[in-house]
């Protein structure tokens, strides 16, 4: 038993080595122009919103902040699918090591 702790822990160490190798989302492109089309979306409708509550200055404000708030949510659902991809990635050269081809690495 202690030999196949022993054994998964150099896989394991192997596989660090590998798992930079997939370092970017093979739709980062995508996703950065969805990210650009949303921000404009949410800088004019924060500009409309803001305009009707405000008048001018209102406008000013809430389009910067709708801009701002959009493209926040943007960075944050783009490294949620980037750290996913690098889990998938890593799980899937771990069953490669251990000389699977389905399941999941537990």
């Amino acid at each position: 038993y202690h030999c196949d702790l022993a054994c998964a822990d150099t896989k394991m160490r192997t596989l660090t080595n590998y798992a930079s190798v997939y370092a970017i989302h093979p739709k980062r492109k995508q996703m950065k122009r969805q990210q650009r089309r949303a921000t404009v979306s949410g800088a004019i409708g924060g500009s409309i919103v803001g305009g009707a509550v405000l008048g001018p200055v209102g406008a000013i404000v809430g389009g910067v902040g709708g801009a701002v708030a959009t493209r926040k949510m943007c960075k944050r659902r783009e490294r949620r699918r980037q750290g996913r991809f690098e889990q998938r990635q890593f799980q899937d050269q771990a069953l490669e090591a251990r000389g699977q081809s389905t399941g999941k690495f537990v």
